[in-house]
């Protein structure tokens, strides 16, 4: 599986083994960042080059980004939030998945064993010259 980087270079390279419960081979999707906070990191540092050259700020002036940028990080972090409550949501649904999947293959086990002990039991009725199944 080749899928991109969310900034559009490299490829993320994936290798995984299929595990024997189907549930377990999918997981939620790759945490992301938004296309409006790429555009940002990429044009931040010319804005703010900009207006520093148009304006003459001093010591009372240190904190003039600091909405900008609070914005911008509070709505990744809502993103991020979102995501994150996704992921809780898609791997509780998994986990009730495979809990059911292991009672099912712990019954399937506890069948295989009487199976067994019964076959045993056949075999030895045949060893000691019994003629009944």
């Amino acid at each position: 599986m080749k899928r991109r980087h969310p900034t559009g270079r490299g490829r993320i390279r994936s290798k995984y083994l299929d595990a024997f419960f189907n549930v377990l081979n999918y997981v939620p999707v790759d945490y992301g960042i938004s296309a409006s906070w790429l555009a940002y990191l990429r044009t931040a540092y010319a804005h703010y080059e900009y207006v520093l050259k148009r304006t003459a700020p001093d010591d009372l002036n240190a904190n003039m980004f600091d909405a900008e940028i609070e914005a911008h990080v509070a709505y990744e972090r809502r993103l991020a939030d979102e995501q994150k409550a996704n992921h809780f949501h898609v791997i509780r649904h998994h986990e009730r998945l495979v809990r059911g999947e292991l009672d099912r293959a712990v019954k399937l086990i506890s069948d295989l064993e009487s199976d067994l002990n019964s076959i045993d039991a056949m075999i030895e009725n045949l060893k000691k010259g019994g003629d009944q199944l």
